[in-house]
């Protein structure tokens, strides 16, 4: 039987700009040309799910554990925050209707939370080998 062979590094920075710029024509057609949110909260969890699924350059086991807590922690958070919000769209608060949020708008919510806790957590641990070097 063949071992496995490594996967080949890829352009990660080219992945990611293509990204970047695909969110950006996203979020200018809806804003500019009142386009569908629908349509547009598709193709950012698309993105955003693309952006935190592509291979770091430096891939080791640290960063698949931060990974995977941000995903946990994310997906814990969100999951309360679409709690509370659907909640207070039942409760008669005097908040004149809440819009009833998707799947695809919760996705957006945890991808967020986890790309965000994620690349804290890799600046924090950057900065604590920066300590540890000098």
């Amino acid at each position: 039987m063949k071992p496995y062979l490594p996967l080949p590094p890829s352009d990660n920075k080219l992945l990611k700009t293509i990204v970047v710029i695909q969110l950006a024509v996203v979020v200018g057609s809806f804003l500019i040309f009142r386009e569908p949110w629908p349509a547009a909260s598709a193709s950012i969890a698309l993105a955003l799910a693309l952006i935190f699924f592509t291979r770091e350059p430096n891939h080791d086991e640290r960063v698949e554990q931060l990974k995977l807590k941000a995903i946990s922690v994310g997906f814990g958070v969100g999951l309360i925050v679409m709690t509370i919000f659907s909640l207070l769209g039942k409760i008669p608060l005097g908040i004149t209707h809440l819009p009833a949020l998707s799947g695809i708008d919760s996705m957006i919510l945890v991808l967020l939370i986890a790309l965000g806790l994620f690349y804290y957590w890799r600046w924090r641990d950057g900065r604590a080998d920066g300590v540890r070097n000098n």
